[in-house]
Order: structure tokens, then sequence, then C-alpha cells
């Protein structure tokens, strides 16, 4: 019913149609009627939690569609992920709590499309992908991750692995090749096989006196 008094509709299909003829100073105007939209349902202690150009009615920019709004002292605001995917916040799309934080990174993907004219990782698809946020940077990381731990497992030192039997350590160090080794690692079993040793060392030596 409101849409019907809105001649340019909400300000994401105002900018498709007039993005490239507008001043960087009616730009900012329009950002700076939104922040202080933003602003005053803040200062209400409350998070919009659908933030997106679809919901900014124009002109001028007010701030419409508060039916997902929460309190920032609701303790079940978490639970279900509202929204446009592009415009939520990475930590909500990872189960966190929708805050005011997260409302101010929507506001930045929102100042983004007024000032380009295009809709926030309009070249990627909404799936998946982009609700993890996996921008190139991070899977540069991520790669570089998974380099470092195999070059770690690589270059490790063969007295890392604890062997449990002679077979397991010709396995994990040599391939399939099993080498004959004879490796007791009871240090108990030791000191008891050179008692033995001593013993029968002594006992040689007595049975070789003069009688």
């Amino acid at each position: 019913m409101v849409m019907e008094h809105m001649k340019e509709g909400n300000l994401q299909q105002y900018l498709q149609k007039n993005c490239q003829k507008l001043s960087f100073s009616d730009k900012l105007n329009q950002l700076n009627d939104i922040a202080k939209g933003l602003k005053d349902i803040h200062q209400q202690k409350l998070i919009h939690c659908d933030f997106h150009s679809g919901n900014i009615l124009y002109p001028p920019c007010s701030i419409a569609d508060l039916g997902l709004c929460r309190s920032t002292n609701e303790e079940n605001r978490g639970e279900k992920i509202f929204g446009v995917l592009p415009y939520v916040a990475p930590e909500v799309l990872q189960g966190k709590l929708y805050t005011q934080a997260s409302d101010i990174y929507s506001f930045g993907m929102v100042a983004y499309e007024v000032l380009t004219g295009l809709t926030p990782y309009h070249n990627s698809s909404h799936d998946t992908d982009l609700s993890g946020k996996s921008t190139e940077f991070i899977r540069q990381i991520q790669a570089a991750e998974e380099f470092n731990e195999k070059l770690s497992e690589e270059v490790r030192h063969p007295d890392y692995i604890k062997p449990t039997n002679t077979r397991q350590i010709s396995k994990q160090i040599y391939g399939t090749k099993d080498l004959d080794l004879e490796i007791n690692f009871d240090l108990d079993e030791l000191n008891l096989q050179e008692t033995i040793q001593e013993k029968s060392s002594a006992k040689a030596q007595i049975e070789q006196l003069p009688k």
C-alpha cells in the first residue's frame, strides 16, 4: 500500500534506472539520509536484520520493512538467518547473532550499490559459495594453509611417528617395503636381558676358576 505512493519504488529499482545520471553529491545525500534512518533505529536499541536496497523507499530514502526488526536484548534473535544473501554479514552466515554491527555491514553493501549502481556480488552466483563469502583472497589463504600442512608432513622427521610394531614402521617410512627390523621400546625388558647376560658372564668366569 505504501509502495503505491512511492513513484520511484524502492532504492534498488531507482538505481537500476538512474544511477548513471546521479552526481556524486546526490549519492552522498542519499547515503546520508539512509545513515540517519539506520541511526534512529539503533538508538531505539533495535536491529533491522533485513537491511538492503529493496527495503529502502525512494524518494526520499526511507527505511521500510521492519517486520524482522529485533531488540538487541532479545535472546533468540540469532536462531534464523533473514535477509537477502549478498547483504547479510559474514558472521551471521556463520551462525552468530544479528547485531547492530551486522546492520552496518549491510549498510556498507548498500553504499557500494549507490556509488557504483551495481548490486553487491553481482558477478557471483548467490549460492553456498557466496554464503561462505569465499572471495579470491580467502581461497588463496585456504590454499596456502593446505600447502603448508602438506609440506610439514613431508619434511617431518621419522622419529615423530609413534609406531606400535616393526611392520608399521617399515610401511610408514618406506612405503610397502617390509624391513626385518627388530626394535624394542620396552626398557624394562632391555634391563632384564642385560641382567641375564651379566649373570651368565659371571657364571662362566666362576667355572673357569681353578678348583
